[in-house]
């Protein structure tokens, strides 16, 4: 995974081989992004969705990774480079408009936060509640 706090126009440092992993890790972010409200619809909590993203991150890695250096064998770093800005501005879009409840609570564990996790101990886990259908 990328890191979104790092400017796109520090990707000028990277190497050929750092800039198509970073534009991999991007389109990855952004899939995850676009996908992470479904998985919010289970209540799952922070730990269950890292070790969901890892495992994610994994199964992504063995299959698209060498198809993506080839994908993008060609591909100019300039390209590469505003591919990767356009899927961080698109994150951050998604983020914005995360439900209101979700960015009020300042102690649960955001999206963010579960993207950056990179080691140690996980976030405190979140109590959930239980609701009872009308039929039990």
């Amino acid at each position: 995974m990328i890191d979104r706090r790092t400017p796109v126009a520090d990707l000028h440092e990277l190497s050929r081989h750092e800039l198509v992993r970073a534009h991999f890790d991007a389109y990855g972010d952004l899939a995850w992004a676009q996908n992470e409200p479904k998985f919010r619809e289970y209540h799952l909590d922070p730990e269950s969705m890292r070790r969901y993203r890892e495992a994610w991150n994994a199964h992504t890695e063995k299959r698209d990774w060498e198809w993506w250096q080839r994908r993008v064998a060609n591909q100019p770093d300039t390209e590469l480079k505003a591919e990767i800005a356009e899927c961080m501005a698109e994150i951050k879009a998604i983020e914005r408009r995360l439900p209101a409840r979700d960015q009020a609570d300042p102690s649960r564990q955001t999206f963010r936060d579960i993207l950056d996790q990179t080691s140690g101990p996980p976030a405190s886990d979140l109590t959930q509640t239980q609701t009872r259908s009308k039929d039990r």
